[in-house]
């Protein structure tokens, strides 16, 4: 199960998540196929592989890259996720 990490606490990874972490791999990293983003599946070990492979990146580049595309998946979920703000209370004349 695809999983991601909000305010300490893990949860399932939504299909549209997925499809997000796809869309933004393959906007930051363009030699990777589109076999490669579709085989991704939200792992972030599957993302460090295919990062060493295309890009010859060594492992702690890779972990980095990866590491930083989850983070902005994350904070996008999160934010996505809150409830909206609400508008302030304004006094009525009685």
């Amino acid at each position: 199960m695809n999983t991601f990490r909000i305010g300490g606490h893990f949860r399932r990874l939504p299909d549209n998540a997925l499809r997000f972490i796809r869309a933004e791999a393959r906007e930051r990293w363009r030699d990777l196929s589109s076999e490669d983003v579709l085989a991704l599946n939200g792992s972030r070990g599957q993302l460090i592989l295919f990062l060493q492979y295309r890009y010859g990146f060594g492992l702690r580049r890779a972990t980095k890259e990866a590491d930083d595309l989850m983070a902005y998946v994350a904070e996008r979920i999160q934010t996505a996720c809150e409830p909206p703000a609400l508008p302030p209370v304004l006094d009525m004349p009685a």
